[in-house]
């Protein structure tokens, strides 16, 4: 595979039918973590989103749906299933309905036809597997080592107390310069 990922067979992530939409997050979340781990991705970015559906048996096509959807998930009793991407979405939307659909596949194996659509989260099946695409492209190790890259996401103030042995203790405190630790445009832009 050209990530250089573990060859995965496909996989079912057996959670009981969550409660709530906190926990269909959390559900999203774990199981994001275990297949980073099990594909051995780690933190490191995804890259290509078909190295990652190819071993299920997933494809991706473009074509063009009503704006009101932004891709539908068919899957076929065969064993195969398919993404259709609306052509009109950006490319990051495209790349996250792809991992989304994914996560139908590997939570809801009974699911055989999915729409994904702006703002659609009543759904605690489609909550968790909006968790799961938001956790699988930006795991949380891989978004702080990133930021702390920047030289971002530091502590604001650093105290020093230096003893000398003869008088009270030497105390300073050093802070970062104003705003320097917020993350802007210019920190994420491609």
């Amino acid at each position: 595979v050209a990530l250089g990922l573990r060859p995965h067979a496909p996989l079912r992530y057996e959670f009981p039918s969550p409660r709530n939409a906190a926990e269909a997050l959390e559900q999203g979340h774990r199981a994001a973590e275990e297949e980073r781990r099990r594909i051995g991705l780690g933190a490191m970015p995804l890259g290509h989103v078909a190295d990652l559906i190819s071993p299920l048996r997933m494809r991706a096509y473009e074509t063009v749906l009503p704006n009101s959807f932004m891709a539908v998930f068919v899957r076929h009793e065969c064993g195969g299933a398919a993404i259709l991407l609306n052509s009109d979405v950006s490319r990051s939307v495209k790349r996250f309905v792809i991992v989304q659909s994914y996560a139908h596949a590997l939570f809801d194996g009974d699911m055989v036809i999915k729409a994904a659509r702006p703002g659609e989260t009543k759904d605690l099946r489609t909550t968790r597997a909006i968790g799961f695409a938001v956790a699988f492209l930006l795991p949380q190790e891989g978004v702080r080592a990133h930021v702390q890259s920047l030289g971002k996401g530091q502590a604001s103030r650093k105290l020093e107390s230096v003893f000398d042995g003869t008088h009270e203790p030497i105390r300073t405190e050093r802070r970062s310069a104003a705003g320097s630790q917020l993350i802007t445009c210019l920190d994420v832009a491609d």
